[in-house]
């Protein structure tokens, strides 16, 4: 029996563990201090859109921390950093 939450080859696409909620704090390296808004759907899944603070923490998928965690053009303007082994209490006051 497969777990439903693990990734595996006979379930390419969605599945749960995808979909898994984590926080962490979004870092807009570009431009800091900025708002960052792009829209988003992991495959079937309509597109959302999302607005980003720099340095502000959110709760988003997993499939959306792994897309920003991801190079564009060879560079990293965005980031998306867990906030499980840093200090969140100095973070409190930015959580959306």
């Amino acid at each position: 029996m497969v777990d439903m939450y693990t990734l595996n080859a006979d379930q390419p696409s969605y599945t749960p563990a995808r979909r898994a909620q984590v926080k962490g704090k979004f870092v807009y390296n570009k431009i800091p201090g900025a708002t960052m808004r792009f829209s988003y759907g992991y495959q079937e899944e309509k597109p959302e859109i999302y607005d980003f603070i720099d340095q502000h923490v959110y709760e988003i998928s997993l499939a959306l921390a792994k897309h920003l965690n991801r190079p564009y053009n060879d560079t990293r303007p965005w980031s998306f950093q867990s906030v499980d082994f840093i200090d969140i209490d100095a973070l409190l006051q930015k959580v959306i």
